[in-house]
């Protein structure tokens, strides 16, 4: 005792040293992750616009392809397909437009292209009109030489 008070010593155990240090580590760990996340050079997190059918006819109107995913949020193709069309957006996206439509909310839109089953890629020219239905889950260069075959990227 010194002066009537006691001093207080922090804990010195191997054991809280080790907790401490592994606090940091994750703290660093963490702050890397989302640096690393951030500072990605030249590239942006793409994610698709979810539109309306008054948003398609102005996207129809902008003299570019239009690439349009009609899904539901119940079908797990419709997840997977969703970063190649993100991927997509992002390779070809001076060139073309990417879309997604939910078929449950716009029925209406689903029965006016035929779509019969999700996810399906409704492949418009740049004057709007459509030229295909592409059924089904895709891969990126699948979509890619699809989009080719019919001239809407190069």
């Amino acid at each position: 005792m010194t002066n009537g008070r006691e001093l207080i010593k922090p804990p010195a155990g191997r054991r809280f040293q080790a907790m401490g240090l592994a606090l940091i580590l994750v703290f660093l760990g963490f702050w890397y992750l989302w640096e690393a996340r951030l500072s990605r050079t030249g590239e942006e997190i793409t994610q698709l616009v979810d539109v309306s059918p008054d948003d398609l006819s102005k996207m129809l109107g902008q003299g570019k392809p239009v690439v349009l995913e009609f899904y539901t949020n119940a079908c797990p193709w419709c997840a997977a397909i969703e970063p190649e069309l993100e991927l997509l957006s992002e390779v070809y996206g001076k060139q073309i437009i990417v879309a997604k439509m939910n078929a449950e909310k716009y029925p209406v839109e689903a029965v006016k292209y035929q779509i019969t089953g999700v996810p399906a890629l409704i492949l418009f020219d740049s004057e709007g009109s459509p030229l295909a239905i592409v059924s089904g889950y895709r891969e990126f260069d699948q979509i890619v030489e699809i989009l080719k075959d019919y001239k809407l990227v190069t």
